[in-house]
């Protein structure tokens, strides 16, 4: 995918800002979630220990966040370096149930609470040397990319 929102030859990998952070299956985007064989807690991210029944050894990695509700969100005008525009994030609540922070497509569509968002890979700001760097962004279900 390049500025303009079109796929990347195949077998050219996105230059994602955190590798471990996303993937892409034939689903399509997710975030890197983890499930507990014990008890059956869903987590954003994998660990060690389960944060609902301390079990250890029990989180295994699973597929999260394809979809999530908007709880709240801003925006951002004061850019940090990479950033050309003023760019949203907020608080979604996933049907898996965690709670995340990640970035929003600013546009009304997206920018409604209550609205459920679509996660997309899509480049979210530039490197130093001008890359396009890619990371997860939630976005009007039917304006997702990826």
């Amino acid at each position: 995918m390049n500025a303009t929102s079109t796929p990347e030859p195949a077998g050219d990998p996105l230059p994602l800002i955190w590798p471990d952070l996303c993937g892409i299956d034939a689903q399509g985007p997710y975030l890197a979630g983890a499930r507990c064989t014990a008890c059956g807690h869903t987590a954003f991210q994998i660990r060690r220990v389960c944060p609902s029944c301390w079990a250890a050894g029990t989180m295994i990695a699973a597929p999260i966040g394809r979809k999530g509700v908007l709880y709240s969100y801003t925006v951002i005008h004061q850019l940090p370096p990479g950033f050309d525009a003023p760019f949203a994030v907020g608080y979604l609540d996933l049907p898996e149930q965690p709670r995340i922070f990640a970035h929003i497509d600013n546009t009304p569509d997206a920018l409604q609470i209550g609205h459920t968002l679509a996660l997309s890979i899509e480049p979210l700001k530039r490197s130093e040397t001008g890359t396009l760097q890619y990371g997860p962004r939630y976005r009007d279900a039917l304006g997702a990319i990826l």
